[in-house]
């Protein structure tokens, strides 16, 4: 390769692996040429701009919400109380009337009167007589 300026040379759009660069190594004021290849800068610059900064790690939980490191944070067991779940409206139930087990639902009076098979209204009184007897 001819000597030619820098000014005059093309410039590199990427740095491939297997691309050589010339480092002049002077550690006593002895210099010496040696190549570096790609592969070697990427990982000599990765080492240590990963010094330079704290790279983000994220934190643990603990208590009713737990996770490690990156993972996914869980709710331990039983921690969800009724005092949690403070959103229900006036005359609410918990319950489930859709089919399998599953998620509890909030019922409305209608949906826990039909559970319930009673009919709104209906009088359960102790004075009712059923099948000839009393309750």
């Amino acid at each position: 390769m001819a000597d030619i300026e820098i000014q005059e040379m093309d410039p590199l759009s990427a740095l491939a692996d297997a691309d050589v660069l010339e480092v002049v190594h002077d550690p006593a004021g002895n210099p010496t040429s040696l190549k570096l290849s790609g592969t070697n800068l990427k990982t000599t610059l990765k080492t240590y701009f990963d010094t330079l900064y704290n790279k983000y790690v994220h934190p643990n939980h603990s208590g009713d919400v737990t996770s490690v490191a990156d993972g996914a944070q869980t709710i331990i067991n039983k921690a969800v109380t009724l005092v949690k779940m403070n959103d229900m409206a006036t005359a609410s139930l918990l319950g489930r009337n859709t089919a399998e087990t599953g998620v509890p639902e909030v019922l409305s009076k209608a949906t826990a009167l039909s559970l319930l098979n009673v009919e709104d209204g209906a009088d359960v009184s102790a004075d009712m007589v059923v099948d000839g007897g009393s309750w």
